[in-house]
């Protein structure tokens, strides 16, 4: 039950205040009730127990001295003495441990008093077998025995005694400490009572003063200036008072609310008014109110600022699109660019609500919604210029390659759909895909950033060289695509893609350095040669492989035996696979004769491919197949491991010639795989001679040259083979040590109908001379031939004319035949 009146808390008050005294006061008491039993503990138990274990210590020590006595006196009269004073000892003893046992032994005290009896009883027992050996006469055991036997057990006890004493005088000092904590306690005790008394009487009148004194004298303050009017004044509150003084209180604020409702009143519209001043004002998006009629009723400063609309402007029963008609420049909704404000309110009187973007004189986009009151309409004007640059910038990332600026991958795809779609109702259109001639080299030559202007000054050129109506993609890396419209379409179709070729082939300016690039090209026709958007960039993209093939820097037009060629490609990659699994593929060996001994000095590895059905397939086929899908790796490999087996058998005087590709050049692993081969069938690497084409050092010359080098430097002979077809010879003849030059058969073959291809031959024996590398003559193919170059100075000979490529199994009967030794010589 709550108590309200101020007496009855005042008679709790005094109440506690005696509470805390009779409190402090009984803790008091008890602490010099605990100090009374310590003192007692002391003197009825801890004192005399000390007293009576010395008194037994002495007893004992005063025992062992009488009977050594006895043992060593011959006096009757000084043992009758002894033994006398002996017995009172004991009964002494005796005495003493029966006061001690009664007055109380705690555990301990126990243990150390039992260990005591027992010693004890052994040295009185020991000490009086050894009276009876000194009285059987038997002195040196009797002393012997007491010394040591009786002697220990009365150390025992006495150690036992100290132990005790000890443990005594521990519990003194443990009951003095608590004697004196309990006496500070009891002082400690009287302190805190009187404290509290006097904090409780303190804490009564600051009570009084707080709760009953100053509320009172608050309250007669404020109702002296109710009455003066005051009607503002502020009222005490005390909301937890229920007493005399909450009575009061309450009574005082209902008076003075009556008196200050009327001021409330009064200010209400004021406030209300510019609040919603303040929320006009700041709205983030421009408000415009207006009547039935049109006429502006309301409108923000965010209104005034998207129509960058002044005082002046502001007329009295001024009309919506009076205001801000001019302003308007386009539609952004719709089909038609064009709609007036006029327009628009057309469109609201027939609708509850309305939305409308349009373009402002001064650039601005602003979205508009109009909603129907029951006084009129409510217009919302907001800017969303940001948002749809925003949209633009981010539709256009989405369609444009970011370094060129052209159209991408994304909107070719969808732009071919649309060519696809007009192509069949009858508007015909062309689709080149164009690829960047020796983009790779340079970009890992110059670098990067260098490969990126290239693309960058492509994309001018293309856009430069291109009607306005054609359409410039790139889709990726150094691929280009064109979607070209045109009257006569494969006419203008071939004459585009002859001005793209003669814009590309001008030189480029790359890193302050003139770089050449060229280009191929592949065209199709929709819908001549294909109606699906798939269909027709797949046909660009086959002519665009058949201009490569031709040894690029040229245009293909797509035709259906490109398809045809394409698919059979296929067909043949395919069946490679399967009969390389099949151990379909052989190597053959042809010999190459020295020219002035007329023995073999090497054979060459050939690689040929014999399907079960025995219809042979032309390296010239599966080669150039093998190099595009990378398969050559896996051929090259096995072929050298096939020569090498194969030339452990031969004499050490002879040795295997093996072709590389290009590719096999890129492959890190090529030199190890080299090496591995090498002492896997114990064959001297001087042994071992690598024909490779200038095509190899045309492709990344520095690295395909650092690795020739790494296996010249193993040992390996290193042969340049198809002498004369290529682009730099003689600079490569300079810049690496070929051990051999190989000729190439198109000069041999001319050599007897065409001056200059003799005079190349010529030039080519003495340059080789000159350089001390062996010259080979390929393609030997009669005697007459074969006379023509022992005339001209060739070292080696190679050809028809002595064999053609062998199985592995004949070369041991070529190599012992003797007919072939002396040929060159008849």
């Amino acid at each position: 039950m709550k108590i309200h009146s101020i007496g009855s808390r005042l008679f709790l008050a005094f109440a506690l205040a005696l509470a805390v005294v009779f409190c402090g006061g009984v803790f008091t008491f008890m602490e010099l009730r605990k100090t009374e039993q310590i003192a007692q503990l002391v003197t009825t138990s801890i004192v005399p127990k000390r007293q009576i274990w010395n008194d037994i210590k002495a007893l004992s020590n005063q025992h062992f001295v009488l009977s050594k006595q006895q043992l060593q006196t011959n006096d009757f009269r000084e043992l009758a003495r002894i033994k006398t004073a002996i017995k009172e000892t004991e009964l002494s003893l005796f005495v003493e441990q029966v006061s001690l046992s009664s007055l109380g032994l705690t555990n301990r005290e126990s243990d150390d008093y039992d260990a005591f009896q027992n010693h004890m009883q052994t040295y009185l027992m020991e000490a009086a077998t050894a009276l009876n050996k000194l009285n059987s006469g038997q002195y040196k055991i009797a002393y012997s025995r007491f010394d040591k036997t009786a002697k220990t057990s009365l150390k025992r006890a006495l150690a036992k005694i100290e132990s005790s004493i000890e443990t005594i005088n521990r519990e003194h000092a443990q009951a003095n400490l608590a004697h004196r904590d309990s006496i500070n306690q009891s002082k400690r005790m009287m302190v805190i009572s009187f404290i509290l008394l006097l904090l409780t009487l303190i804490a009564l009148l600051r009570w009084i003063t707080i709760r009953i004194s100053n509320p009172l004298l608050n309250l007669s303050s404020t109702l002296r200036r109710l009455t003066e009017g005051n009607y503002l004044t502020r009222i005490p509150d005390f909301p937890d008072r229920k007493d005399e003084i909450g009575v009061i209180t309450n009574a005082t604020k209902a008076y003075q609310e009556v008196a200050q409702r009327r001021l409330e009143l009064s200010k209400v519209v004021e406030r209300e008014a510019k609040r919603l001043d303040a929320v006009l004002s700041n709205m983030p998006v421009g408000l415009c109110i207006f009547d039935q009629n049109f006429r502006i009723i309301l409108k923000n400063q965010s209104f005034n600022e998207l129509y960058e609309l002044d005082q002046a402007d502001d007329q009295a029963n001024q009309k919506y699109c009076e205001l801000i008609g001019a302003k308007i420049r386009k539609n952004l909704d719709g089909a038609s660019e064009e709609m007036s404000c006029h327009d628009l309110i057309t469109k609201v009187r027939s609708n509850q609500s309305f939305a409308h973007t349009w373009r402002l004189d001064n650039g601005r986009a602003i979205s508009v919604t109009i909603q129907k009151t029951s006084e009129g309409w409510v217009s919302i004007h907001k800017d969303i210029t940001e948002r749809l640059n925003a949209e633009a910038k981010v539709l256009h990332m989405a369609h444009h390659d970011s370094l060129t600026g052209l159209f991408n991958r994304n909107l070719f795809a969808d732009t071919l759909e649309n060519v696809i779609r007009r192509a069949k109702d009858g508007e015909a259109a062309s689709v080149m895909v164009l690829d960047l001639d020796r983009f790779k080299s340079i970009n890992d030559t110059l670098g990067h950033k260098a490969g990126d202007e290239l693309l960058q000054q492509v994309a001018i050129r293309l856009q430069k060289v291109c009607s306005p109506g054609d359409l410039v993609f790139r889709l990726g890396g150094d691929e280009f695509a064109i979607i070209h419209h045109s009257n006569g379409i494969h006419a203008s179709s071939r004459t585009l893609a002859e001005a793209i070729l003669a814009i590309l082939e001008e030189n480029f300016i790359l890193e302050g350095q003139t770089v050449s690039a060229a280009a191929s090209i592949g065209i199709a026709i929709a819908p001549d040669h294909c109606e699906t958007t798939d269909g027709i960039y797949k046909a660009a993209d086959i002519a665009l492989y058949h201009a490569k093939n031709m040894g690029r820097k040229c245009f293909a037009m797509f035709t259906t035996k490109l398809e045809e060629d394409i698919r059979a490609k296929e067909s043949l990659e395919k069946y490679m696979l399967e009969a390389f699994n099949k151990s379909e593929f052989q190597m053959q060996y042809q010999p190459i004769i020295d020219t002035d001994s007329g023995e073999v000095r090497s054979f060459e590895a050939l690689m040929r491919w014999n399907p079960m059905d025995d219809t042979a397939v032309s390296p010239a086929l599966f080669i150039p197949l093998a190099e595009e899908n990378g398969f050559i790796n896996t051929l090259g490999e096995w072929a050298l491991e096939e020569a090498l087996k194969t030339a452990a058998n031969w004499p050490d005087d002879i040795r295997v010639a093996v072709n590389l590709s290009p590719i096999q050049l890129n492959d890190e692993t090529l030199y190890d795989t080299v090496s591995n081969l090498l002492n896997k069938y114990q064959v001297e690497p001087q042994r071992l001679e690598l024909e490779i084409t200038e095509t190899v050092l045309l492709d990344d010359n520095a690295a395909n040259i650092k690795l020739l080098k790494r296996l010249h430097d193993l040992g390996v002979r290193i042969a340049l083979d198809d002498f004369g077809t290529g682009y730099s010879s003689l600079s490569y003849l300079r810049m690496f040590p070929f051990d051999k030059i190989k000729v190439d058969r198109s000069f041999i073959k001319a050599m007897g109908n065409d001056d200059n291809s003799l005079a190349i031959v010529r030039a080519i024996v003495g340059l080789s001379r000159e350089l001390g590398i062996d010259c080979t003559a390929e393609g030997v193919e009669d005697k007459k031939r074969l006379k023509a170059i022992e005339s001209e100075g060739f070292s080696e000979v190679q050809g028809f004319v002595f064999s053609k490529a062998m199985h592995a199994d004949a070369l041991m009967d070529f190599l012992e035949m003797t007919e072939y030794r002396g040929r060159i010589a008849s």
